[in-house]
């Protein structure tokens, strides 16, 4: 997605500039470098949009129910690395907090520990190592 928007700051200098040239001879000329310089100014203002937050209608972000297994607790203090370890459909994935409603007892189990998980993928820097827990239970 792309983003254009005409910042006050060259908005303002671009009429001053137009004002202060239209006085004196050349103002045809002056005029049109005035129009060149604000489209100039418009265009730097604009930027593509590569935020993996951004909200498109292809993103729209899917809950899964799965099965997995609690492997470990990950106690590394790093942005992606803190939480404990669940191996779903073959792929490990880590998770830092469940529901305060979850029938779970994620500080007192033994591992590893077989779960019927409710889950989506945690968007942002983390996406596709962090997931978010949106229901847990022990099978």
């Amino acid at each position: 997605m792309i983003n254009c928007r005409l910042n006050i700051f060259s908005f303002y200098a671009t009429v001053k500039f137009i004002q202060l040239s239209g006085i004196s001879n050349g103002i045809k000329m002056k005029k049109i470098f005035a129009l060149l310089l604000m489209c100039t100014l418009f265009i730097a203002a604009c930027n593509k949009n590569t935020n993996s937050n951004a909200l498109t209608k292809d993103s729209i972000i899917q809950t899964a129910i799965s099965e997995g297994t609690i492997t470990g607790m990950d106690g590394r203090k790093c942005a992606c690395c803190w939480g404990w370890l669940i191996k779903i459909d073959g792929k490990e994935y880590k998770f830092d907090k469940i529901p305060e409603t979850s029938s779970l007892d994620i500080n007192n189990i033994s591992y590893p520990k077989t779960v019927k998980i409710e889950w989506q993928d945690a968007q942002g820097d983390c996406s596709g190592q962090l997931i978010e827990v949106i229901n847990i239970s022990p099978l």
